[in-house]
């Protein structure tokens, strides 16, 4: 059976993803930073490892070019004490404000979360294509 902190964890965790999505899409770049942690390492595929600062600049040229729409498909989410590990899978459509054909990237997500000061957030993060 479930702890009651589990639950509350992973309720706080899907919260989290929610505003992700939503500063996504409104290319709200400080909140969605607001999500990782000063910890943050980005492995992404195809790319070097990548500190919260490095992910912070490259997000805002992208939300100077692009608009954005992001679904998340969140498949598990484990829970023990003050870290968690969530799975799942993304699509991001990238349109460019200039105009133009739109990019379509799909992707399967790891994540590691870290209670900290009360607020679940992401210290490491690493994507892949899923074919």
């Amino acid at each position: 059976m479930e702890s009651a902190d589990a639950s509350a964890a992973r309720a706080a965790i899907a919260e989290q993803i929610a505003r992700f999505i939503g500063a996504f899409e409104r290319g709200d770049s400080e909140t969605l930073l607001s999500i990782y942690s000063d910890e943050l390492l980005k492995f992404r595929q195809g790319a070097p490892d990548e500190p919260k600062a490095e992910t912070a600049r490259r997000l805002r040229g992208v939300f100077r070019n692009f608009d954005g729409h992001l679904e998340v498909e969140n498949v598990e989410t484990l829970v023990s004490g003050d870290l968690a590990v969530a799975r799942g899978s993304f699509i991001v459509t990238l349109t460019p404000k200039a105009g133009g054909r739109s990019q379509i990237l799909r992707r399967r997500y790891l994540e590691i979360w870290r209670r900290q000061s009360g607020l679940w957030r992401v210290v490491r993060t690493m994507d892949n294509s899923p074919e």
